[in-house]
Formats: structure tokens, sequence, C-alpha cells
């Protein structure tokens, strides 16, 4: 299973918020960890800080241990609102799909991104100096740095970011409404609906 089987997956589902345990669901039955544990943090420092963190290790079964479970925790920051938190969450599961020999020239069919300097060209702008400091790994860019927006094609999805987009070209939908509707922080909606469509299709390759 990819990350764009997940996306399709969800693409199908009509009741919103999405659940984050129906996330770690699909991820339990479609991919390789045994048990996927969620662990809540209170932050100590609230500006600069880690709010999520991915940890996978291999839990001895049995005497001798020869068939190890996979464990994956998840640790999240508690004292944050609602809707950062299951971003947050999300984005921390979506290193499930993390591929260490991914490379940014296998997309190169016309109409995608084919380049670094495309991907820096399309990327919203509230993430490129993040993205340019992380240019010398690029498997940091795609697993890590575009973690949020994952989180975000898993939370809209494509056909549903379509129909949200037109609610807001409309204005029948505020950015505020449909970030209540989806449950998630508005300032990423935002960038979600307006980001470029290449981006889009970048991430559901990843």
């Amino acid at each position: 299973m990819k990350f764009r089987d997940l996306v399709s997956h969800f693409d199908r589902v009509e009741l919103f918020p999405i659940p984050v345990d129906e996330v770690r669901d699909w991820l339990l039955e479609n991919m390789y960890p045994d048990a996927i544990e969620l662990y809540p943090f209170k932050l100590e420092t609230p500006k600069k800080c880690i709010l999520g963190a991915y940890h996978q290790y291999a839990q001895p079964v049995g005497v001798y241990g020869q068939n190890p479970e996979i464990i994956i925790r998840i640790h999240y920051a508690e004292d944050v609102e609602k809707n950062l938190q299951r971003l947050i969450i999300v984005k921390e599961l979506m290193h499930i799909f993390d591929i260490p020999d991914h490379n940014i020239s296998d997309t190169s069919d016309a109409g995608r991104i084919s380049s670094r300097e495309e991907l820096l060209e399309a990327i919203p702008g509230i993430l490129s100096s993040e993205v340019r400091e992380a240019m010398d790994n690029i498997e940091s860019v795609d697993n890590d740095k575009f973690g949020l927006l994952k989180a975000c094609c898993v939370l809209i999805p494509p056909s549903k970011r379509s129909m949200l987009r037109e609610k807001l070209s409309e204005e029948t939908l505020t950015v505020e409404d449909i970030a209540t509707f989806v449950g998630m922080p508005a300032l990423y909606v935002d960038i979600w609906l307006n980001v470029d469509d290449r981006i889009v299709d970048y991430i559901l390759d990843l």
C-alpha cells in the first residue's frame, strides 16, 4: 500500500472531520505496524518547540523473540488546541510511508514537478525557507518537511479540496467555516486550499 491508497480511501468519506483513530486503523490494517500508540506530553517551552514525534521499535515476542512486533509511538503535545493536535498526530503517522531511496527526479511527467527548482517555485511561501534549508537532504524534504501537507491531504482529500475551494471562491464558506468542518487549524486549511495543484500531485506520489 502507498500514501495514495490512504488518501483514496478517505476521499470517499462523506462525514467530517475525519477521525484520527480511523486513520490509525487504516494504517494498522494495511501497513506493517502491529500496534500504533498515542502518547500525549505537556509543552515545557511554547515557542519553537517540538509538537510531535515519531518513534518506531521492535518488541520481542515469546521466549526467543524470533518474530518481534513492530510498535509505533506517536508523541504529541496535549496542551495545544484540538484541531492542531489532530494535524500533528496525522503528520507524524505519515512517517510510516517514509521511503529512504525516494528521489524527486522520479516524477518527470509533463505538468508535474521534475526538479528542485520547480519544487521551490511551487511550494507555499510559508514553507519555502524551511525547505530550502533542507535541500541538501532531499529525503528530509519529502518525508518530514512535507509531513504537514501530507496530513492536510488526508484530512482534506483531493476531491473534497476541489469542492471546498469552490465554496471558498463563491464566498459561501469562509476559511474559518471550513476549518471547523474538517477539524483543522484555519492557517493550514488556507495553505492547503491555495497550494499549487502540482504540489498535490507531487505529495500523492511520496
